[in-house]
């Protein structure tokens, strides 16, 4: 591997977040080919956990980035821990690899008194056959959560590091993650080394995930004879199917693959190998008639959906309750002949839909099976595909809910007698699958509750709609809307979601440049961005002035980036009502387009990423109080949603706290690349919550982005009241806009079939 060869001790851990390390280094050797700092030493950062404090390395490094702290280094290569052979480890040798994972004395002692090959199974040997040899009842002081600790740090040093610096697979180029990654497919190291050898290509893009052009012209210097090759070929395909994927799309036609693979990619040896590969590759699937091709995994998923869904109701048995007895609910609410009809459906299928519209009563739908369930003794498990809308959905039923991510990752099954899953218009193919996949009752009811004319799923694929308009499942469709005569809100939302102009119709009151329908809708008319912005401010201030918390106010904008993009809006407003304070503490994250984000003690904060292992400031104060030993994957840890909004406590060197709901959350200074600030929110990202009061900006320059579908969703967040600021022709003219899509799925064709 090439770089500048040296040799260092590793003087101090300056940061360490799971595999990511800054060490600070001296060099042992004079090595004018090395620039040090200011401080007469080397940064080096990467996956270092293989590095030991005051251990002394031949490495060979690289220029890395150039930050405020100066110029760090990569580590390439480390000679010296590669001639490592644990099988002839001396007892000294074993004893300081030891002290060096648990940093302590006594441990490392007693572990190789119980266990002299300690070191050599763990590396060598997998987690089954460890729990038959490794008895944590013989080693006083290492119960299970030090002992995975120990595991994780001795394998990070000597199998990982050893697998990549192998010699036949160093051309690869391998990191310490990719190990990782290969390890977790192929458990025993000489078939994975096998495996990278008989298809980079599949290993590097597929299981490593890098990105196919890296790849491909890394492999076509070191394994020319993969040039012309069925291999390469699979790759090329793959990688068009992967981009077709990120347009939500799960099949596409051969001839338009063949055609971006002549016009998008340089290789035009491979095309006589196309319609073979296509046809012959066990990880794609090609249908013979239409000449749609997908990858296999994803073709999987759609057919294990449409068998579920045509078979479910199949012999059902009928619940054994009168539907009539539920008309009027313990809550006073009185079911209308819709709902009682889903409630029949409910009754005598094990799988049925609830198609609602927003203010059309799914909420009491759900309630009612609620009900239900209780008075006959039968288990439910509610999910959502959001925090946001699994706590909603949790609230309206007075039941526990869980998003679908959880549940599954979690524990694993849904062996309940009922499921019922809320927002079910935006769950994509992969979480839906993972859904059904979980499902170990063969006789458990399955209600879907969700709305075709919301937005479509990020990921692939639109699962619920094509369920809906398949005809294969009973949909019971909500078509009254309560509150209709009585609320802006919902007089608004209805016309919008149907994309009827309704400005001027008889409801609608014009005062100056405001526009009222009743007393909790309104448009207030802006000309530029700037007045935009300025006025969302001023509306933002009237709210808290008149008793709205923070927490009560969503502002939403269709673009992140822009004159009136939610970056700007939340720094407009944390100015105001959170300004910076002489000597304090503060957390800071660039963003692209727009420079920086600062976080600040009482900051509203925003989750973009489901994170199922969320650090807790009493599992961080752990590892603190464990000289590095524990790891966040060995500690107390929760879950943070993606949409979960929280308020930032404090912020200390090393972390920021943040408060969601009851818990104390730690985020690190790369964790906080997950978070943004929260009293502004993209369109996009609201689906599933809501708010007492939205403030919303409809502006001439994000009409690009603006549809119908889009306005719906918007309008629907707000409960109390709703208020828009800008240009009432960009709102008339989404309106004339259908942003739901039909995408390309195999779903639809196999539920029909």
């Amino acid at each position: 591997m090439s770089g500048i060869k040296a040799k260092i001790r590793i003087t101090r851990e300056v940061f360490h977040r799971d595999d990511f390390y800054i060490l600070s280094a001296v060099l042992t050797e004079t090595n004018r080919e090395i620039k040090l700092n200011q401080y007469g030493g080397i940064s080096l950062t990467g996956n270092l956990g293989y590095l030991n404090v005051d251990n002394t390395y031949e490495v060979v490094l690289k220029e890395g980035k150039v930050s405020k702290y100066g110029l760090s280094y990569e580590v390439v290569d480390v000679p010296s821990l590669a001639k490592q052979e644990l099988d002839k480890l001396s007892d000294e040798e074993k004893y300081t690899i030891m002290r060096s994972a648990t940093s302590s004395d006594r441990i490392a002692t007693n572990v190789l008194k119980a266990f002299p090959n300690f070191i050599d199974d763990v590396v060598m040997k997998s987690d089954e056959e460890l729990e038959q040899i490794i008895d944590l009842k013989k080693v006083n002081g290492m119960g299970k959560v030090y002992f995975e600790a120990y595991k994780r740090i001795l394998r990070e040093k000597f199998r990982y590091f050893g697998f990549i610096h192998r010699d036949e697979l160093k051309k690869y180029d391998l990191s310490i993650d990719d190990a990782k990654a290969i390890f977790k497919r192929w458990s025993n190291p000489i078939e994975s080394v096998a495996e990278v050898e008989k298809n980079p290509y599949y290993v590097l893009t597929e299981v490593c995930g890098r990105s196919f052009n890296k790849v491909d012209n890394l492999l076509k210097t070191v394994r020319e004879d993969l040039i012309d090759s069925d291999e390469r070929c699979e790759a090329v395909v793959l990688d068009i199917l992967h981009r077709n994927e990120e347009d939500g799309d799960s099949r596409l036609n051969g001839n338009l693959c063949y055609k971006i693979m002549r016009d998008e990619y340089n290789c035009e040896e491979l095309k006589g190998r196309i319609v073979n590969v296509c046809k012959n590759s066990p990880n794609l699937y090609y249908d013979e008639v239409t000449k749609d091709l997908s990858i296999f995994t994803t073709y999987m998923k759609e057919v294990n959906i449409a068998s579920y869904a045509k078979t479910a109701n199949i012999d059902c048995e009928v619940l054994n309750f009168d539907v009539n007895k539920y008309r009027k609910l313990d809550n006073g609410i009185e079911l209308t002949d819709e709902q009682l009809h889903a409630l029949e459906n409910f009754k005598n299928y094990r799988f049925s839909i609830v198609e609602s519209c927003a203010g059309s009563g799914k909420s009491t739908s759900a309630k009612s099976i609620v009900d239900v369930c209780k008075d006959l003794k039968l288990t439910i498990t509610i999910l959502a595909p959001t925090g946001c809308a699994s706590m909603r959905v949790a609230e309206t039923t007075n039941h526990p809910a869980s998003t679908i991510h959880l549940k599954c990752l979690r524990d694993k099954e849904i062996s309940t007698d009922v499921l019922l899953i809320d927002e079910c218009s935006i769950i994509d193919l992969d979480t839906f699958n993972m859904m059904m996949c979980c499902i170990n009752n063969k006789n458990i009811r399955i209600v879907l509750i969700g709305n075709i004319e919301q937005i479509a799923p990020i990921g692939v694929g639109t699962v619920y709609a094509d369920l809906v308009r398949s005809n294969v499942i009973p949909v019971t469709t909500f078509t009254k809307v309560f509150r209709y005569g009585d609320s802006g809100i919902a007089y608004a939302n209805t016309n919008t979601r149907k994309g009827i102009d309704f400005f001027n119709d008889d409801v609608v009151k014009y005062d100056g440049d405001t526009i009222k329908i009743m007393n909790d809708w309104s448009f207030i008319q802006r000309d530029t961005d700037e007045e935009i912005a300025n006025e969302i401010v001023e509306q933002y201030r009237k709210l808290i002035k008149s008793g709205y918390k923070k927490e009560d106010i969503m502002v939403l904008s269709a673009y992140n980036v822009s004159d009136c993009g939610t970056y700007l809006l939340n720094d407009v407003i944390q100015s105001e009502f959170n300004p910076p304070k002489v000597g304090e503490r503060v957390f800071e994250r660039k963003v692209s387009g727009h420079g920086k984000i600062t976080f600040r003690k009482g900051d509203v904060v925003i989750n973009k990423k489901n994170n199922y292992s969320a650090l807790t400031y009493e599992g961080w104060k752990q590892i603190e109080e464990s000289n590095g030993v524990l790891s966040a994957d060995e500690v107390e840890n929760t879950v943070v949603f993606n949409g979960q909004k929280g308020i930032v406590v404090d912020i200390n060197d090393k972390v920021m706290i943040v408060k969601f709901d009851e818990q104390l959350i730690v985020f690190d200074k790369l964790q906080v690349y997950n978070l943004l600030l929260g009293r502004a929110q993209s369109l996009h990202s609201c689906q599933g919550s809501e708010s007492k009061a939205v403030i919303c900006a409809i502006t001439e320059s994000q009409s690009r982005l603006l549809n119908k579908n889009l306005l719906y969703v918007a309008n629907s967040r707000a409960k109390v009241k709703h208020i828009n600021i800008g240009q009432v022709k960009a709102y008339k003219d989404a309106l004339k806009v259908d942003g739901v899509n039909i995408r390309n799925t195999w779903l639809l064709d196999l539920l029909t079939a």
